[in-house]
Formats: structure tokens, C-alpha cells, sequence
């Protein structure tokens, strides 16, 4: 987060099994080029309990998408979606609303 909103912000989306972790470089890179910078943790990933993701729904990371894009919106006038796997079917359904 730069401290301020800019003209450009990208939420980005993590794949099954995987974390926001895997996006570092390129946030990084997002950032020096004057982005501010959303990712989320998808629910059930890196759970204590390796198996709550079983428990889990696709709303249920529709609805984590969902907060980080309106994150996203408060930071940055216009917003690019990125997502790797499961990040970027969730990208594209985020997309569609």
C-alpha cells in the first residue's frame, strides 16, 4: 500500500493447495510500478486442520474474493484481477459481476 489510493490497484488470487505467498515477486513488481497491492488468503488454505478445506464451498471463496475486491476498490481507482488456477476461475467469475 503505497498510503494513498492510486490510479491502478490488482488483487491477486492464489490457486488450490497454494498461498498469497506465491504472488510475491510479483506484487513486488506491481508495487514498484505504482499499484497498490490486494491479496487474500482463500479460506481452508493453511488451516491448522488440513482437512477444513474439504468442508469448504466455491461460495466460500467467492465470498473471500468478493472482500478483497472491494478492498481492492478502496485503494485503487481501477482494479486488475490476476489469479493463478483457482485464482484466476475465481478472477474471471469476480470479473462477471
Amino acid at each position: 500500500y503505497h498510503g494513498h489510493k492510486t490510479s491502478k490497484s490488482v488483487l491477486l488470487v492464489h490457486g488450490i493447495y497454494s498461498s498469497p505467498f506465491h504472488f510475491k515477486g510479483m506484487a513486488q513488481a506491481y508495487f514498484k510500478a505504482g499499484f497498490n497491492v490486494v491479496t487474500v488468503l482463500l479460506p481452508g488454505h493453511w488451516d491448522k486442520d488440513f482437512y477444513s478445506i474439504d468442508r469448504l464451498t466455491f461460495n466460500d471463496w467467492i465470498k473471500e474474493v468478493d472482500a478483497g475486491y472491494e478492498l481492492a476498490r478502496e485503494v485503487g481507482d481501477q482494479v486488475i484481477l490476476s489469479g493463478h488456477s483457482l485464482g484466476a476461475l475465481l478472477s474471471v467469475e469476480q470479473s462477471l459481476k
